[in-house]
């Protein structure tokens, strides 16, 4: 996708729901209408998910602004959990002990198809905190699959998620697991 990434704000929710909302994924990828190729084109897509992005945030995205943990539980509870049947709480992680204790959860609930959104924090290079929200969407013998909505998807050790070296699935300046929304 050809969009920077102050447009992607909230584009791990929209990605969640579509991963467990078979309409709502019909509905972004063709705008109900399968057999229209101007309807189904790269931009029309493209031009769907900025304006769901932008939905679910609430406003349009500048550059530097994101989510708040509220805005992104709300974002949580409002677009993912209708289609799972749960209800996300944040659970703030403040140490691996944390870390550590909250990942067979986390592993548990996308093993059972609930997607897990994730907050990573650390400092950018002039020393002010810096934060993103991706999505885990997967788990298998230790590993948690992450969804970026930069536009990859990577697999990180349990590990890894619980020591601070998340910049694999994020960047150097996010390498801590801040915190989850994890469905109750």
């Amino acid at each position: 996708m050809g969009a920077d990434r102050r447009h992607l704000r909230a584009a791990s929710s929209v990605t969640a729901r579509a991963m467990v909302d078979p309409m709502y994924a019909f509905q972004l990828t063709t705008g109900g209408k399968p057999g229209d190729p101007e309807s189904t084109s790269a931009d029309a897509f493209e031009e769907r998910f900025l304006s769901e992005t932008e939905r679910v945030y609430g406003q349009p995205a500048t550059e530097g602004s994101g989510m708040s943990k509220d805005e992104g539980e709300d974002a949580a509870n409002d677009e993912i959990g209708p289609a799972t049947g749960a209800e996300y709480e944040f659970r703030d992680l403040d140490s691996p002990e944390d870390r550590r204790e909250i990942f067979n959860d986390v592993a548990e609930s996308v093993d059972d198809g609930r997607p897990v959104p994730i907050q990573v924090e650390g400092f950018d290079d002039e020393g002010d905190r810096s934060g993103h929200q991706m999505m885990i969407i997967g788990h298998e013998d230790g590993m948690l699959q992450i969804y970026n909505p930069w536009g990859h998807t990577v697999w990180v050790s349990e590990d890894d998620f619980v020591n601070g070296h998340m910049e694999g699935a994020s960047d150097s300046r996010m390498p801590t697991v801040d915190g989850v929304h994890l469905p109750q």
